[in-house]
């Protein structure tokens, strides 16, 4: 079974997911599997968001997370 912040998580990246497509705009999850990781939501094959669903802020980890998910995408 997922641990209670993958499941915060997946439940965040859908609904991020879910707010795009009802904007009309083709959005998706990648499949993660164990390669390089592609980002967490893909958007009109224009954007790649970095969710996080966290009670603590680490920007500058995040911040270089999504430059190497950039690459990888």
């Amino acid at each position: 079974m997922a641990s209670k912040n993958k499941a915060r998580g997946t439940r965040w990246e859908s609904a991020i997911r879910d707010w795009f497509n009802g904007k009309r705009l083709k959005s998706y999850r990648p499949a993660q599997n164990g390669g390089a990781d592609l980002g967490d939501v893909h958007v009109d094959g224009l954007v790649v968001v970095q969710a996080k669903d966290a009670q603590a802020s680490r920007y500058v980890e995040w911040v270089a997370d999504a430059k190497q998910q950039a690459e990888n995408a």
